[in-house]
């Protein structure tokens, strides 16, 4: 009885340890994503960084990690291409 006993003390120490390691995984995506997603340096970014690290708090468990890098890396193409449109516009 007492292997069986350890070998469930075991399993529940490899469960809890990989919990912890998931969460260290997804705050260190969070952080990366507002890194990348951070606008530049100045006065705007004094109302949207809190901004965007709140929504980016919120969607990740609601969304997935997965798909919200998928809809984020989509949102990244399509604000790439349009800041692409708009530099070839001015000239």
């Amino acid at each position: 009885m007492s292997t069986r006993a350890n070998s469930l003390a075991e399993r529940k120490q490899q469960v809890l340890a990989r919990a912890e390691l998931e969460r260290l995984r997804i705050r260190m995506a969070g952080s990366e994503a507002r890194a990348l997603l951070a606008p530049a340096s100045g006065r705007q970014t004094a109302w949207a960084r809190p901004r965007a690290a709140t929504l980016l708090a919120i969607a990740v468990p609601l969304l997935g990690r997965a798909r919200l890098g998928r809809m984020l890396r989509l949102t990244s193409i399509g604000m790439g291409m349009l800041r692409l449109l708009e530099s070839l516009r001015r000239y």
